[in-house]
């Protein structure tokens, strides 16, 4: 989920030696592969082979998908960071 210290955290996460894609990366080193995976889906197998070097993932596009990616990594850790939103001078709506 975007907006819930996914900075913070993948700064952490390359502290400890972890290989980190955050936005910046997914969309830099993967992105025609997200942008297959948004508009048409990929396999188990390709997003397998998209994220196999990986060591973990924060924030979009990634995050869109991790129903697919934890069929592809079985065996994966999942963390599930959320917010509740802060707007000021919005009333919820009935």
């Amino acid at each position: 989920m975007p907006k819930t210290g996914t900075k913070s955290l993948s700064a952490a996460l390359r502290i400890l030696g972890y290989n980190v894609y955050d936005y910046e990366e997914q969309l830099y080193y993967l992105g025609p592969a997200m942008t297959k995976a948004t508009r048409e889906g990929l396999t188990i197998e390709e997003f397998r082979n998209t994220f196999e070097n990986i060591d973990t993932f924060t924030d979009a596009p990634a995050c869109v998908f991790f129903e697919e990616l934890h069929e592809a990594f079985p065996d994966a850790k999942v963390s599930l960071f959320t917010t509740e939103p802060k707007i000021s001078g919005f009333s919820k709506s009935e």
